[in-house]
């Protein structure tokens, strides 16, 4: 176009880097000038109009791996394709509906908590629509240990997860499974009622915000054990405090063990 210009930045005989100046929704005639001279022939080049967008979730660890839906209500056409920048790091997304496109975060190493956010949604009657917005980095939670680490396969143990930076949004997963409720104690310690399991055994346990899973110091884990059973007790006596032994099998070594 003849009514801006910017600075070229050479990268070979046969590319440049050319920054955009502002303009309105427009297509204008992008050429190239040399000690003077300009080139005969260019090429045109769209001002898209920028929408704006609502991210969900708008916050995520700095460690990425968090799905976030981008939706646009001013958004009417048919789309092909998609990706999304957070800064300059591209991911590719995945159209979901018709004005919804999700991507999951980066990994950021940056200083800044926010972040800028363009979104590029393909037509697919051709041509592109870009949005505008941000998304917030946040610290990873660390988790450190577990207690207890067995308990009964029908779900509902009281598990302690020991760690930092713990919000009240975190979640345990046992094996995948979200647990039956999580609730924050502090920022280092969040209690996890266990999901109930369908089978004995060792899963691995994780908190995740948003989708996106915590990092961990060492593995962790939990053990869903068959509930006891007992077979036989010995005769008891009215005396007080007297003793009763019992003897079945699965009994578990912790804190809950308890008679009833």
């Amino acid at each position: 176009g003849t009514s801006a210009e910017t600075r070229a930045v050479y990268l070979t005989s046969s590319s440049l880097v050319c920054s955009v100046p502002r303009s309105k929704p427009s297509t204008v005639l992008l050429t190239v000038a040399q000690d003077g001279l300009k080139s005969e022939e260019g090429v045109w080049f769209v001002y898209e109009h920028y929408h704006s967008a609502d991210l969900s979730p708008s916050t995520g660890s700095s460690l990425g791996g968090t799905e976030v839906t981008v939706r646009s209500n001013t958004l009417q056409d048919t789309y092909t394709e998609g990706g999304c920048w957070f800064g300059s790091a591209y991911v590719p997304g995945r159209i979901v509906a018709r004005n919804s496109l999700v991507c999951v975060s980066p990994q950021y190493l940056g200083n800044d908590k926010v972040v800028g956010v363009k979104v590029m949604l393909h037509r697919a009657e051709g041509g592109d629509v870009y949005l505008d917005t941000s998304f917030a980095y946040r610290v990873p939670a660390l988790t450190d240990r577990v207690t207890p680490t067995v308990g009964s396969k029908n779900g509902g143990t009281s598990v302690l997860v020991v760690g930092s930076n713990l919000e009240p949004s975190h979640r345990c997963l046992f094996g995948g499974v979200e647990a039956a409720r999580s609730q924050l104690i502090s920022s280092s310690a969040l209690e996890c009622f266990t999901p109930a399991s369908s089978f004995v055994g060792r899963v691995v346990v994780q908190v995740s915000l948003d989708g996106s899973i915590e990092m961990s110091a060492m593995k962790l884990s939990f053990t869903y054990a068959p509930d006891a059973t007992v077979h036989f007790a010995n005769m008891g006596s009215m005396v007080y405090q007297s003793v009763v032994v019992l003897t079945g099998e699965h009994f578990q070594d912790s804190h809950s063990l308890t008679c009833k």
